[in-house]
């Protein structure tokens, strides 16, 4: 928290020597994931959902086999919501949840299945590990460690 508001931080990495292009990729996802991150506030809600043209990023906050997540979940993941992202990109950004364990994943599971056969791309950082260990979600469904390397596999996917 800075005294002029919050500050959003958006974690990647690099690995050198590097490539120009690929730090300009890196630099680029950063300030996209800032816009479209850029109304979020330290809300109550376990899910928050941000939005633009083409891109919706479903923020989870918290531990996704709590009890709230999960009446939360219920209520955001219905037909409408459904239909609104059915030709967007969807990205689940997973780095703000503490710890990550089997029982998460297994929620992570079902949720995913909502989606059916739409494209969901998920930003995992830390936790990167211990999803892709536990559970295969189909071709559809493709894990990352930052928005970086998502922008990157992005970028090779339209060439």
């Amino acid at each position: 928290r800075h005294k002029y508001g919050i500050i959003s931080v958006h974690y990647d990495y690099i690995v050198k020597p590097y490539d120009l292009n690929h730090l300009i990729g890196k630099i680029n996802s950063g300030i996209q994931y800032h816009s479209l991150k850029k109304d979020e506030q330290l809300a109550s809600e376990k899910i928050y959902i941000s939005r633009d043209n083409e891109t919706i990023v479903i923020s989870i906050k918290s531990h996704m086999k709590d009890k709230k997540f999960i009446e939360e979940a219920k209520t955001v993941f219905n037909p409408f919501f459904f239909r609104n992202v059915q030709n967007r990109l969807c990205v689940m950004d997973l780095r703000s949840i503490s710890a990550f364990d089997n029982e998460d994943v297994k929620v992570l599971s079902v949720l995913l299945r909502l989606f059916k056969t739409q494209e969901v791309l998920i930003v995992a950082g830390r936790h990167y590990g211990e999803i892709i260990q536990q559970d295969d979600f189909g071709p559809h469904i493709q894990v990352f460690i930052s928005f970086g390397d998502m922008k990157e596999y992005m970028t090779q996917k339209e060439n």
